[in-house]
């Protein structure tokens, strides 16, 4: 079997939760109960610390217009056999360190779940641990009710966590651990899964949402559900993360909208002997399955699309996936195709077959995709180059048998390098590349890329993290970071979007105009210093920002489109200047006055780009030095081979010295540069 090493099992994962302040204990419960419960709630009733631990000691009964509030820090033993009935309404709300926890009265005792029935009260779990039911109803059953589970933890459990049938079901920030350990065998097929189910009721809802899936083995799925199609409820499965299993990661009859998750490792096991094989998505029943920012890495297939249905399959990553990424025929029993696909602005990479059982442009639409030559003939705009992933995810090469199924998968980040910036969700701040991906700005052109943040370049990029804030930035310099609705001026409206995210913290947002983790005072200066002032109006193509020690001279008069240049004054001093126009300049020309009546002359000089340096003296034999390094978190390094004159070219002229940036200087502009020089005298 294969396992992740960033996530090592159940261990690792209850580490995690205690860093996230989440924790919740295992172990054995107190001998002895102080309260006992079986039969029917004869009132309402509230369970708490004083009567915890509240056993439960035969079938107990919640009977419709009763309520049972359960208060944080109570444990509920069940004895063998036996299981709580929602017909009324159940209120379990525990908190980060006082969780609620159900579990069982005997080391080796099995009860049989919370099963909610006919119940469309405001059921709620919060905080709360399930533990050592064993039922094929699920842990938490629900037939034709409401309930809403959050911040719950399911474990030691070999059969189905969560049954819902024809009810409303929200499951959110919840953690289902594995359901079986590293070195034990399925012990059921197709009884084993997180979540199984059909049906939502008119009004109802399945949002399944930031919740953490471990893995599933043999031939039982992560989420098996069947039923609605549009306009009916659907299921909507977003920003989870599902850890990998032996079969499908999602096994769907229904229409369903699929969006913002990770999917690792899913790929038919020796355990599974079922005809079919591992796919993240199966998805039938004639329905329409919507795919958009996900990422799908070390998986036998992505999706297979069958018996009719049809597939969107918008800004997506695939990497690493060992048979067709996307299938609508293999030939496999009790399966007719599928009726079509349509892909855009997507990344297949390491994929050697993207699609099978496609036969002609009836069957498959590809547009703005990077993915193989072979396939650009069934759409428009497609490119095949490496899209420079900040690190891709690899066997570990000390597995025994170069076998993916007996290796060990080592993750990656699949967000796209970008000179200008790229999100790190591990660092939650913006690092600058010394590449840039061939995938920013190459999406449809017609696309929304509203979401992405400046500098954008006003078009979406390919990949799972293209039309989000989390897309790496562009190279453009179209558009205003200020004009926050992107409507090409700042007025209120802007001024409005700032203020909703006044002081907020949470990154990355488009009104942290400086991008320094917070929505300030800084930002709200540089809104105003462009207040009501129409962008598509003619600017200045340089935005110069001037260091304590700097000035303008004298003879500075602005932009001379004639001998693009500016005139400046200092001796320890610099400037931040970026480009505010993608129609770049050849050169620019900084004149920098010296001390008056002195001979003009730098003995320090820098130019300081995210992933490129240059310094030194530039009228002294040791002229210049240039440094680089992978991204702005990493420590420099001498880039050797740069001749003198390759960014920039030094003159005195009177009493000035004049530095022009050349080309390649110039296209550091697209970025904000800073540029500082000393002019002593000893």
């Amino acid at each position: 079997m294969h396992r992740r090493l960033t996530l090592r099992g159940r261990d690792l994962i209850r580490l995690c939760l205690l860093a996230m302040g989440t924790w919740i204990p295992h172990g054995v419960i107190p001998a002895g109960a102080a309260s006992t419960w079986q039969g029917t709630l004869g009132r309402d009733a509230v369970w708490g610390p004083q009567q915890s631990p509240c056993e439960i000691v035969g079938e107990f009964t919640v009977p419709d217009g009763r309520k049972l509030t359960i208060l944080p820090g109570t444990v509920v033993p069940f004895a063998e056999g036996t299981r709580l009935v929602i017909r009324g309404r159940l209120v379990a709300e525990g908190t980060p360190s006082e969780p609620i926890r159900f579990t069982r009265a005997d080391e080796k005792g099995r009860w049989l779940g919370i099963q909610l029935r006919e119940t469309n009260a405001d059921n709620r779990l919060r905080h709360a641990l399930l533990e050592y039911a064993r039922t094929d109803d699920g842990m938490i059953g629900l037939e034709k009710s409401r309930l809403l589970l959050e911040h719950v933890e399911f474990d030691h459990c070999d059969r189905r966590r969560i049954r819902t049938i024809d009810s409303s079901l929200i499951v959110r920030r919840c953690r289902f651990q594995d359901v079986f350990a590293t070195d034990e065998p399925p012990t059921t097929d197709n009884l084993s899964e997180h979540l199984w189910g059909s049906g939502i009721p008119d009004g109802g809802q399945l949002l399944l949402e930031e919740n953490l899936f471990g893995r599933t083995k043999g031939h039982n799925d992560a989420i098996d559900f069947d039923g609605p199609a549009s306009p009916k409820p659907i299921p909507h499965i977003r920003n989870n993360t599902f850890l990998g299993g032996g079969d499908d990661a999602l096994d769907l009859e229904c229409d369903a909208l699929i969006e913002g998750n990770v999917f690792a490792s899913f790929n038919k096991d020796p355990y599974n002997k079922a005809s079919g094989e591992a796919n993240v998505l199966s998805a039938g029943a004639g329905r329409h399955y919507v795919l958009r920012h996900n990422v799908f890495v070390n998986a036998q297939h992505v999706v297979q699309v069958k018996n009719d249905a049809f597939l969107t399959f918008i800004n997506n990553t695939a990497v690493n996936i060992s048979g067709a990424a996307i299938y609508l025929d293999l030939d496999l029993p009790y399966r007719k195709p599928g009726r079509g696909v349509l892909v855009e602005n997507s990344i297949f990479w390491k994929t050697p077959t993207v699609f099978a059982g496609a036969e002609d442009e009836d069957d498959l639409t590809v547009n703005y995709s990077c993915l193989p030559s072979s396939w650009h003939r069934f759409g428009t705009g497609n490119i095949d180059a490496d899209p420079l992933f900040v690190r891709e995810g690899y066997w570990d090469p000390n597995g025994a048998s170069g076998n993916p199924a007996d290796d060990v998968w080592i993750d990656g980040d699949y967000h796209l390098k970008s000179q200008a910036g790229r999100w790190d969700a591990g660092r939650q701040r913006w690092i600058a590349d010394n590449v840039t991906s061939p995938c920013i700005d190459a999406g449809d052109p017609g696309a929304d890329w509203t979401a992405e943040l400046w500098p954008h370049g006003e078009r979406i990029n390919m990949g799972a993290y293209g039309g989000t804030s989390q897309a790496g930035t562009s190279l453009s310099v179209a558009g205003d970071p200020v004009d926050l609705n992107h409507n090409g001026n700042v007025d209120g409206t802007d001024l409005h979007a700032l203020a909703n995210h006044w002081l907020a913290r949470i990154p990355p947002l488009a009104e942290d105009i400086t991008r320094d983790g917070s929505v300030n005072l800084v930002d709200l200066a540089r809104l105003a210093g462009k207040w009501q002032v129409g962008l598509g109006a003619s600017r200045e193509p340089f935005e110069v920002a001037l260091g304590r020690r700097a000035g303008w001279s004298p003879l500075h008069t602005g932009f001379d489109p004639e001998l693009p240049g500016y005139h400046l004054v200092g001796d320890i001093a610099s400037i931040t200047i970026r480009a505010q126009s993608d129609d770049l300049l050849d050169r620019l020309v900084l004149a920098i006055q010296t001390s008056p009546g002195q001979v003009p002359m730098m003995e320090g000089f820098t130019l300081a780009a995210p992933c490129l340096k240059i310094e030194g003296e530039p009228f002294r034999n040791e002229g210049l030095t240039c440094y680089r390094r992978v991204d702005s978190s990493r420590p420099w390094q001498v880039e050797p081979d740069v001749e003198a004159g390759t960014y920039l070219q030094f003159d005195i002229v009177g009493d000035e010295v004049r530095i022009t940036l050349l080309p390649a200087a110039m296209e550091l502009l697209r970025m904000p540069c800073q540029i500082s020089w000393i002019d002593w005298y000893r």
